[in-house]
């Protein structure tokens, strides 16, 4: 008699799944630490607007974090400077 794997409704096998998701968290984790001790400025932009940014970036622009999240990307640009 075969037994039948269980699988998820997408059809991956649920160990499979969990392998999968420990992989995405640990690259997500290493991304974000990543993002955080760069010494460059790293601003994540969705749509022209700031999504996150890291502290270098806040140093470089002149601007807090608080300043910068959910507001446009265009509030950094020279051109838009007076």
């Amino acid at each position: 008699m075969k037994v039948k794997k269980k699988t998820t409704g997408s059809g991956i096998r649920s160990g499979e799944r969990s392998l999968a998701l420990k992989a995405l968290l640990e690259s997500e984790e290493k991304m974000r630490s990543i993002f955080l001790a760069a010494p460059i400025g790293i601003g994540v932009v969705v749509n022209r607007v700031f999504k996150d940014v890291n502290q270098r970036f806040c140093e470089l622009s002149g601007y807090t974090r608080k300043e910068l999240i959910n507001k446009s990307a265009r509030m950094v640009y020279a051109s838009a400077c007076p």
